[in-house]
């Protein structure tokens, strides 16, 4: 993580397969100001999102997963 951008974790709900995750993951990465995203291996719907905050903000990360079907939730940064 650089200075200039800030870390999110986002729960998406349990029983999402790791398709469907990694499908969200892919979307998330297409938003303007998102660095990276990788799904915890130790829990899978667990997602860490790397951003700047200058562009993007932690709350329309988790709307755009949301738009896209999928539950999700701001667990913390």
């Amino acid at each position: 993580m650089n200075k200039n951008t800030v870390d999110v974790l986002i729960y998406i709900r349990p029983g999402s397969d790791t398709g469907m995750i990694a499908s969200a993951i892919k979307q998330v990465t297409r938003m303007s100001g998102v660095i990276a995203a990788k799904i915890n291996p130790r829990v899978i719907s667990l997602v860490s999102i790397e951003y700047n905050p200058e562009q993007l903000s932690s709350v329309a990360i988790v709307k755009g997963v949301r738009q896209d079907g999928y539950t999700a939730s701001l667990i913390g940064m």
